[in-house]
């Protein structure tokens, strides 16, 4: 599968009820298999948050604060969804992963994105676990015709 932009973060933008650049966001980490047809029935972090992994060895529930941002770019016309990589640093053990949950804390704990490892990641005890977001961005968006 891949990464998913929930049907409820495009509302939120299109209504103007969300701000990417100013709200505060988190990410979590999850396992199991969240990402079926749960998935589109999920619209805030108290939906998931059965998934999230427990908290242990550097691991916190409800996740790290994410820095977004997001600005227009005139030369492609769309708007550019951007985030610094989340990252855990693994201590006494083990965390094991299948995908992450960036979420607004700001905004009704609405859900933002959703990140699809494919396979279970782990990072042993010493370790930074960090989620790379690519350097053209997390996600973009078209604007207008």
């Amino acid at each position: 599968m891949s990464d998913i932009i929930p049907h409820i973060f495009i509302t939120n933008q299109a209504l103007g009820l969300t701000d990417f650049e100013n709200d505060d966001h988190k990410c979590i980490l999850c396992q199991g298999d969240y990402l079926s047809a749960t998935l589109f029935n999920a619209t805030t972090y108290a939906d998931v948050s059965a998934s999230e992994i427990t908290s242990a060895y550097g691991y916190v529930t409800g996740g790290v604060s994410a820095d977004t941002s997001a600005f227009y770019d005139s030369s492609s016309k769309q708007t550019v969804y951007d985030m610094d990589n989340p990252t855990w640093v693994v201590s006494g053990g083990s965390i094991e992963t299948s995908y992450a949950v960036l979420y607004d804390t700001t905004y009704q704990n609405s859900l933002v994105y959703v990140f699809d490892f494919g396979e279970t990641k782990t990072a042993n005890d010493g370790a930074t676990f960090e989620l790379n977001i690519s350097t053209s961005g997390l996600m973009r968006s078209q604007q207008g015709c």
